[in-house]
């Protein structure tokens, strides 16, 4: 593992199912650096269905988005990643 590497930021974009996760699971072994994913907030919220700030319906419209490869916007991926 990398001990001198100096902070800084990566990010990792492409479209769904190209490698994005793979990738960063990997640099997080390899590197010791810390993986973020929009993905995994998304996929959490449509498994169980809740969000603080979205309704259940609310949650059914984002995922048939996601789902037919639509872009969301930014004030919607931001409640969702919002801790």
């Amino acid at each position: 593992m990398a001990t001198n590497l100096k902070r800084f930021n990566m990010i990792l974009f492409g479209p769904p199912g190209v490698g994005k996760s793979v990738y960063c699971r990997l640099l997080e072994k390899d590197f010791g650096l810390k993986a973020f994913s929009t993905g995994d907030f998304m996929r959490e919220m449509f498994k169980t269905k809740q969000h603080k700030v979205f309704s259940g319906d609310q949650i059914a419209d984002i995922e048939k988005k996601v789902t037919a490869g639509e872009l969301l916007s930014d004030e919607i991926v931001n409640h969702i990643v919002d801790p």
